[in-house]
Parts: structure tokens; sequence; C-alpha cells
């Protein structure tokens, strides 16, 4: 996965999961922490290291937060934007993914979520 690809995806995910508030607490306290990280992510991240390598409070930790995306893009992000040739489509893509799963970027529940994405990504770029 191209890390500059992720050091543009993780802050607009953090912007529209938590509006960038790492106490934030979502989905009835499922959801926690500037990337509304939820207990099953964490145990997905540990099984793909292969080791018990972040815990439930970590979500509070921003940087562990960044490193748990890392490691869950790096993971199943390179064959969810396979032939995509443009960044705002692998942007957007990787964030429907983190909205829905391994999967979600195949998710009609996800749309929504990669339209907010698409209008803040396009917003950066034009030097909003």
């Amino acid at each position: 996965m191209d890390p500059n690809l992720l050091t543009i995806v993780i802050p607009l995910l953090c912007q529209v999961e938590s509006n960038n508030q790492p106490n934030a607490i979502g989905d009835y306290g499922k959801a926690i922490g500037i990337l509304q990280i939820r207990p099953i992510m964490i145990a997905d991240v540990n099984r793909i290291q292969k080791e018990t390598r972040y815990y439930l409070s970590d979500r509070w930790d921003v940087q562990k937060s960044y490193e748990i995306a890392t490691i869950y893009f790096n993971h199943y992000g390179p064959k969810a934007i396979r032939g995509l040739k443009s960044e705002e489509k692998k942007v957007v893509t990787l964030a429907r993914m983190w909205n829905g799963g391994p999967c979600g970027h195949r998710k009609l529940a996800t749309w929504r979520y990669g339209r907010k994405v698409r209008k803040l990504y396009r917003a950066q770029k034009a030097g909003k």
C-alpha cells in the first residue's frame, strides 16, 4: 500500500468519523476514538499481526489508532484498490472499506459515507 495514500485517507477518516476528536464515542459506546474503532477491528488487526498487539483501550490513543488503520489498510487495501487509476477513487474505496468492513467498498450501505469523504477530498485538493 502506498504510504502517501494513507497520509491522505486516514486524516480524512478522522474528520468524518469523529471531527478529529480523540475522545469521541459513537454507536452507543461501540465505536471509540478519533477513528471510531470497534472491537471487531482490534480483533481483526491482532489476527492479521498473529499476536495480541492492540487492546480496546488503544482506541483512545491517536497514534495507535493510526497504526491500527495502517495495518488494516495494508492488509485489505491492495486488493480493494487494484485496477483503480485515480487517487480520488482509491481514497473513496478505502474509506468505504473502513466504514463497511473488508468488503465495504462493494456495499450500497457505504455509498453515502464515500460521498462525504469524496467531498472532503475534493475540498482539500482545492485548498479549501
